[in-house]
């Protein structure tokens, strides 16, 4: 009886540490919630699109070097709606883009921190553009500017001189709206500067 005891102990250990082992994703421990995101992409007025390219990536992803956790995918199906499995707890961008007209949508700041989140309505809008300083020493054969938390990011080549004698870039393909942080960045080197913490930008102008 008492062998028999014993058996079953070992054998619900077992299975305790199967049914952890097949939650943890990427290194993550059992500790992490592992969410569905759900949510809709729609044109701007209103109307769904099939096949909208949709990511989730973490806020702080840096597009150009691909440091950061995983980057997440999904297309809108034909009511705009799309979703994601297996997302580990923590900060996220949501981008989307319709790939046949150009029109985007940036989300920043999502939180996922239960086992289902439902994320509010997106509209696409045309793109924007936005003219940054940049820093005094710069590489222009090696040198970035990425948008943090996106898969943005545009070579420092076409550079515009300035009255006052500094130097500034324009971006193009923007989302329209609240943007997250622009980073100038060194793809060999170690030289990295946020030029802006965050901007607003306008649909089909430049700011």
């Amino acid at each position: 009886m008492k062998r028999m005891i014993e058996l079953i102990l070992l054998l619900c250990a077992a299975l305790f540490i199967m049914c952890t082992d097949n939650k943890l994703v990427d290194g993550g421990s059992s500790s992490e919630v592992i969410a569905t995101v759900d949510g809709r992409v729609l044109a701007k007025d209103g109307k769904a699109g099939e096949g909208i390219q949709v990511m989730l990536m973490p806020s702080a992803y840096n597009p150009l070097t691909g440091t950061g956790a995983k980057v997440y995918q999904s297309e809108t199906d034909t009511d705009g709606f799309y979703s994601f499995d297996s997302i580990v707890k923590g900060s996220y961008n949501l981008f989307a883009r319709n790939l046949f007209d150009l029109t985007r949508v940036l989300d920043l700041g999502i939180t996922v921190k239960t086992e289902r989140l439902m994320i509010k309505d997106n509209y696409l809008e045309m793109p924007a553009s936005v003219t940054v300083a940049l820093p005094e020493s710069i590489d222009t054969s090696d040198g970035y500017v990425v948008l943090e938390g996106t898969p943005l990011y545009w070579p420092v080549r076409k550079i515009t001189e300035m009255s006052d004698g500094s130097r500034a870039i324009t971006l193009d393909s923007l989302p329209a709206g609240e943007i997250g942080a622009l980073k100038y960045i060194e793809l060999h080197g170690e030289d990295e500067y946020t030029i802006a913490s965050s901007s607003i930008t306008k649909e089909n102008d430049t700011v």
